[in-house]
C-alpha cells in the first residue's frame, strides 16, 4: 500500500496485539470499577491515553513525512524533525502511563497481606501455625526459640 492510509492501515495491524491487550485492560477495569473505582479509573484513563498515543503517533509517523515532502521539505529536513517528534512522543508516554502507577500503588494498606513466610528449620513452628490458618504475623521476631 503506496499511500498514507495504507501504511497506516498496516501499522495498525502491525500495532494490534498490543491494543487488545489495552483493551482488554479497559475492560477488567470496568468490570471492578465498583470494587476499586479510583483504580479503575486510573487504569482507564492510562490505558486510553496509551491507545490514543499509539493510533496518534503511528498516524504523525505515515502522515507528516507525505505532507511535508508536500510542501517542499526535503528528506534531509524532515530526518532532522524525527528526533523532536520522538522526543514529544516518549514524555507524552510517559505521561500517559504514569496514571497506571499510581493505580498500581494507590489504596494499598500500610500492613502487607502477604507476610514472610517461614522459610528454616527454626521457623517449623509458626509454618504449623501458619498453615493452620494462624491469623498472627510471621515476622523475624516471631520465631520459636529453641
Amino acid at each position: 500500500m503506496g499511500t498514507w492510509v495504507g501504511r497506516f492501515v498496516e501499522g495498525l495491524a502491525v500495532m494490534s496485539p498490543g491494543f487488545l491487550v489495552e483493551l482488554v485492560g479497559v475492560i477488567l477495569a470496568l468490570v471492578w470499577w465498583r470494587r476499586h473505582p479510583r483504580v479503575s479509573l486510573l487504569t482507564v484513563l492510562a490505558l486510553g491515553l496509551i491507545l490514543l498515543l499509539g493510533v496518534g503517533g503511528l498516524f504523525v509517523f505515515v502522515w507528516l513525512p507525505d505532507h511535508l515532502r508536500q510542501r517542499g521539505w526535503t528528506f534531509e529536513q524532515t530526518t532532522a524533525l524525527l528526533p523532536v517528534i520522538m522526543l514529544a512522543r516518549n514524555v507524552l508516554g510517559a505521561l500517559a502511563f504514569t496514571p497506571l502507577l499510581f493505580a498500581i500503588f494507590i489504596d494499598r494498606s500500610s500492613k502487607s497481606r502477604l507476610q514472610r513466610l517461614p522459610t528454616g528449620a527454626a521457623d517449623a513452628g509458626a509454618r504449623q501455625r501458619w498453615e493452620a490458618g494462624g491469623s498472627e504475623h510471621i515476622t523475624g521476631t516471631d520465631r520459636p526459640r529453641d
